[in-house]
């Protein structure tokens, strides 16, 4: 907030305030959604693989079957970091800039400014690195059992576009 800029009236400030500690309260939530989303991935990928390499390698097509629902939890994980995204934005353009002494949504926005790309290869990697890696060894432990037929060939290509479009969800996490 410049130091030029009147503050709003008491009853405009209390609404800005309000409003402030609800999109906060937003941002918290989709933040444990998002890992929530992780949790399930991680599970799930146990559960693939489990099922999968069960029998001998009988069941190996249900794991080529797991890199897709990934990149439907990817998708969700990114839809939550783009809605993280935009709140922040409002709070930083049309709340703190209007009301003295709020300022978080500020700060991490001017620390990310000065890690310039750093601050989003952690994020990234460390949530949307788990989707793909999971993705990956799905799609290694698939090869490697793999029996030619036109379904796991077909499941194959599915598994490629959706790592694929993995990592399209993650540049899009950006920052």
């Amino acid at each position: 907030m410049s130091a030029t800029s009147p503050q709003p009236e008491p009853a405009e400030r209390a609404g800005l305030v309000l409003e402030y500690g609800t999109l906060r309260e937003e941002i918290l939530k989709r933040m444990d959604i998002r890992h929530q989303l992780l949790s399930i991935a991680l599970t799930l990928t146990g559960v693939f693989l489990g099922f999968g390499l069960s029998g001998g390698g009988e069941n190996i097509t249900v794991v080529l079957v797991y890199p897709a629902l990934a990149a439907l939890l990817a998708m969700g994980w990114g839809q939550n970091e783009s809605r993280v995204r935009q709140l922040a934005t409002h709070i930083r353009e049309e709340i703190e800039s209007r009301i003295a002494g709020l300022s978080w949504e500020t700060c991490v926005q001017r620390r990310r400014i000065a890690q310039g790309d750093r601050a989003w290869r952690r994020t990234a990697l460390a949530h949307g690195g788990t989707f793909l890696c999971t993705q990956v060894l799905a799609i290694g432990v698939g090869a490697l059992h793999l029996q030619g037929t036109p379904t796991e060939w077909l499941l194959l290509a599915a598994d490629a576009a959706s790592v694929i479009y993995v990592l399209s969800v993650m540049r899009g996490a950006r920052r």
